[in-house]
């Protein structure tokens, strides 16, 4: 091999490591929806669904600003709370490939069924927490809305929307992982912990569906 080529193959290898180190939430988003549509599935619809989730709250602090809500007025819990939530979330897009990744590997591996449920169990951490939040989210959305001006409220609504895109995702991720579980009654636990968030909220998500007149 020549020097140029090896100078050419350095360049290739040392760019491959920086994609990898690269984390997801700082990748243009451009790049980041040629990553989706590759064939190895990372990322995969839980990480896309995360991004969604930083969304939501990153509408709900837009809404907030033309309202004129002062960071540090009588609103400020309100205006921070959806800061944090927006900031957390896109470290969920992060943390979403890595949790799910024990569980791919011990399904590659052919491991033991306790090995796999472990890893399951783990799986299922993230995509419950992102559905609680998007629970969270909606009730702020909802403390809003008398907040906010009338021709911001169409971007409240689509705030929740992606709320509840999130969660659908996160209970089909749920529903998915719980699946390789041979503890019944642990499958059931953690499938009905997203359920009975969304039930609880159910009075929240019909306000904030309600037609915009």
């Amino acid at each position: 091999m020549s020097e140029q080529e090896k100078k050419e193959n350095k360049v290739v290898i040392d760019r491959s490591k920086s994609l990898k180190l690269q984390k997801l939430s700082e990748t243009p988003l451009a790049a980041f929806t040629e990553k989706v549509a590759e064939a190895d599935g990372k990322p995969e619809a839980g990480t896309v669904a995360a991004l969604v989730a930083a969304l939501a709250p990153a509408l709900g602090s837009l809404v907030a600003a033309l309202a004129g809500l002062d960071p540090e007025g009588e609103q400020k819990d309100l205006v921070m709370e959806l800061g944090e939530m927006r900031k957390y979330m896109l470290r969920q897009v992060d943390d979403m490939p890595r949790s799910r990744a024990p569980l791919m590997k011990r399904l590659a591996e052919n491991a033991t069924g306790i090995e796999i449920e472990s890893a399951a169990r783990v799986a299922c951490t993230i995509p419950n927490e992102i559905v609680y939040l998007m629970c969270r989210c909606m009730e702020l959305l909802d403390q809003l809305m008398p907040l906010c001006r009338k021709e911001d409220r169409p971007t409240i609504q689509a705030a929740a929307y992606l709320c509840l895109a999130a969660i659908n995702v996160m209970r089909g991720q749920i529903e998915q992982y719980a699946g390789y579980m041979e503890d019944v009654s642990f499958q059931y636990v953690v499938k009905r912990e997203a359920e009975l968030n969304v039930q609880e909220h159910e009075a929240v998500i019909e306000r904030l569906m309600a037609p915009i007149e």
